[in-house]
């Protein structure tokens, strides 16, 4: 397996992991899926986009939709 395939794995795994705290603390599971994602992948995210995808991470934290919230994170992070 390559080093990005891994690394994209291990990724997502952690993602799913963080998820499953979204509906007790919405607003923590957003900002851990930032902080997972920026460690992983730094340049992803510009400065101007990040307040953006923070509250687009928190709305579906919210909602409780976690499958919409992996994808948007493995669509960003990649």
């Amino acid at each position: 397996m390559s080093e990005s395939k891994l690394k994209h794995a291990a990724l997502s795994l952690a993602a799913d992991i963080t998820l499953k705290s979204m509906r007790h603390s919405p607003e923590r599971c957003a900002r851990n899926l930032m902080e997972l994602g920026l460690s992983a992948y730094p340049s992803s995210v510009s400065k101007e986009d990040h307040d953006i995808v923070y509250e687009s991470f928190k709305i579906l934290c919210k909602k409780g939709d976690a499958a919409k919230a992996k994808d948007l994170f493995l669509s960003i992070f990649k």
